[in-house]
C-alpha cells in the first residue's frame, strides 16, 4: 500500500502539471459528465451485453474502458490537499495482505484475461481513489456527483421500462423490465436508490429524490430479489440511525430529523404499492392487449409467499440452494484457488454458477483461502468503521459538516455491500454499481485526518510536497 502511494505520488504530479491550467469550472463540468458515463455504463452492460460482445466488445475491453473512466474522474475530481492525512495502518495492511494473495492466484492459477484484468482492477483502485481524492471535500463533491448521475440513469432506466417492458398479466414471477433477470434489474437499481436517499438528506429538491426512492423501492420489490431486498433494508437502517444519531446536521434539530426519516419510510412503503398498482394496469395480456385487471396478489405478497414458502424448507431452502452449494465447494479449496479449467468444468457438472452465489465462496473456491480471508478481514474493518462512525462525533472538529455526510454515504454502502455478499457474487467492480460505491465508500476507512504539525504528518499524504517519499 505504501509503494503504492509513493507510485502514485510521482505520477500524480506529472498529472496535476498536465492538467493545472484546465480551470476548476471546466473540471466540475467533466468530472459530471464522467459521473454519467460511468453511471450508463453500468446500465448499458446489462442491458445490451449480447450485443456488445456480438460487436467485438468483449469483458475484458469493458473492463478496461471501466479502469480509465475510473482514472480519468479521479484525476479532474481531485482537490487541492489542504489537509493532512495518513494511512490507518492497519487496515492498509490487509489490503495489502488481499492484493498480494489476489496476485498470486493470478500467477498460479493461469486465469483468463476478463479474469486478471479485474483483479488489478480491485487492486489498483483503493489507492488511486485514496490519492487523488485525499482532499475531504474533494471526495466529498464527486460522490455527490456520481449519486446524482446514478439516480438520473436510474429514472431513464424506469421510464423505459415503464414503455417498453410491461409485465404480463397474472405472471406470478418476478418483473424483469428490459433487464435479462429480476434479480439482476433489482441490482442494477440499488445504487439508484442508495443515491436517492442520499441526496434526499442533504439536497433541497427532497420531493423529486422522494419520487424516486419511492418508485425505485417499489420496482425492487416487483422483482422479488430478496438479496436486494434485504440490501435495501439494511442501508436504510444504517442511513436512519446514523442521520438520527447527527440529526442537527441534516435538520434545525435530532426531531426534525426523525420526522425526515419517518416521512421517507412512509412515502417509501406507499411508493411500493403505488409501483404495483401502475404497472397492473399497464400490464399486458399474452396476445399483447392491454387490460386493466388486477394480478390475484400483489408484488408485496408474492415476494412474503416466497419467502414462507422457502423456510418450511430451511436455510438451505430460504437462501435457494446456497448452504449445500457452499459445502460442495468448501470440499475442494487450495490456498490460491482452481485455475480457469477446473472451474469451467465444475460449473459444467453442477450446472450452476459459481459466481452468483457468495462472493467469499466464490473467492474460496476460485482465488483459494487466503484471499477469502483477508476480504473478510476486509469487510469487516469496513463494518467497524461504520459502527464507531456512529459515535465519533467529537472528533469532527474541523471540516465537521463535509466529514458527517459523506460519512452518511459510506454507512449505507458498507454494511449493505457486506450483507449482499453472504449471498450473491459482488466481488467484480465491472458489474455491479454498488461494487464500486463499496470501494469508494471503503477508502474512508483507509485514511485518517491528523491535526497541523503533529509529529505524524511526516507520514501524511501531502508529505510528497515537502520532497518526502
Amino acid at each position: 500500500m505504501l509503494f503504492l502511494q509513493n507510485l502514485y505520488a510521482s505520477i500524480y504530479r506529472r498529472i496535476e502539471h498536465s492538467t493545472e491550467k484546465i480551470s476548476g469550472y471546466k473540471k466540475e463540468i467533466i468530472t459530471v459528465v464522467l459521473a454519467h458515463v460511468i453511471a450508463f455504463y453500468y446500465l448499458s452492460i446489462r442491458m445490451f451485453s449480447t450485443q456488445l460482445s456480438s460487436i467485438g466488445i468483449g469483458e475484458f475491453d469493458r473492463i478496461c474502458f471501466f479502469a480509465v473512466l475510473i482514472l480519468a474522474i479521479s484525476i479532474f475530481a481531485a482537490g487541492k490537499h489542504n489537509d493532512a492525512y495518513e494511512l490507518n495502518r492497519k487496515t492498509a495492511w490487509i489490503y495489502s495482505a488481499l492484493s498480494i494473495c489476489l496476485i498470486v492466484s493470478v500467477i498460479v492459477c493461469r486465469f483468463i484475461p476478463e479474469r486478471n484484468a479485474d483483479i488489478f482492477v480491485i487492486i489498483l483502485l483503493v489507492p488511486i481513489v485514496i490519492f487523488m481524492l485525499k482532499d475531504e471535500k474533494a471526495f466529498y463533491r464527486l460522490i455527490l456527483k456520481i449519486a446524482a448521475a446514478f439516480v438520473n440513469i436510474g429514472v431513464i432506466l424506469h421510464v423505459l421500462n415503464l414503455l417498453f417492458a410491461r409485465q404480463t398479466e397474472g405472471d406470478s414471477g418476478g418483473y424483469q423490465g428490459l433487464i435479462s433477470n429480476p434479480n439482476t434489474l433489482a441490482m442494477v437499481l440499488l445504487p439508484t436508490l442508495f443515491s436517492a436517499i442520499f441526496l434526499y438528506s442533504i439536497k433541497s429538491n427532497k420531493k423529486y429524490y422522494l419520487f424516486v426512492v419511492a418508485y425505485t423501492a417499489g420496482i425492487i420489490v416487483m422483482t422479488q430479489s430478496r438479496t436486494s431486498f434485504g440490501m435495501a433494508a439494511i442501508g436504510i437502517i444504517c442511513w436512519a440511525v446514523f442521520s438520527i444519531r447527527y440529526g442537527n446536521e441534516f435538520a434545525q434539530n435530532v426531531r426534525k430529523q426523525i420526522l425526515a426519516v419517518v416521512l421517507l419510510l412512509v412515502v417509501m412503503v406507499a411508493g411500493i404499492f403505488v409501483t404495483d398498482k401502475l404497472n397492473e394496469l399497464v400490464a399486458v395480456k399474452s396476445d399483447n392487449q392491454t387490460a386493466t385487471t388486477e394480478t390475484e396478489d400483489s408484488s408485496w405478497d408474492q415476494i412474503i409467499n416466497k419467502s414462507k414458502v422457502r423456510m418450511d424448507t430451511g436455510l438451505n431452502g430460504l437462501l435457494s440452494g446456497r448452504v449445500e452449494l457452499w459445502k460442495y465447494y468448501t470440499e475442494d479449496i487450495t490456498v490460491f484457488g482452481h485455475d480457469s479449467v477446473t472451474a469451467a468444468k465444475e460449473r459444467e457438472n453442477d450446472g450452476i454458477t459459481l459466481g452468483a452465489h457468495n462472493t467469499l465462496i466464490y473467492y474460496l473456491y476460485t482465488n483459494g483461502a487466503s484471499v477469502a480471508l483477508f476480504m473478510l478481514f476486509f469487510q469487516a474493518a469496513g463494518c467497524i468503521y461504520v459502527i464507531t462512525s456512529v459515535f465519533r462525533c467529537k472528533d469532527y472538529s474541523g471540516g465537521r459538516s463535509v466529514r458527517i455526510r459523506s460519512e452518511l454515504f459510506t454507512s449505507m454502502i458498507i454494511p449493505a455491500y457486506c450483507a449482499g455478499g453472504l449471498v450473491e457474487e459482488l466481488s467484480r467492480v465491472g458489474g455491479w454499481g454498488v461494487t464500486l460505491m463499496f470501494y469508494l465508500a471503503m477508502t474512508r476507512v483507509f485514511i485518517k485526518k491528523i491535526e497541523p504539525g503533529s509529529c505524524r504528518e511526516k507520514h501524511s499524504f501531502i508529505s510528497h510536497r515537502k520532497g518526502r517519499h
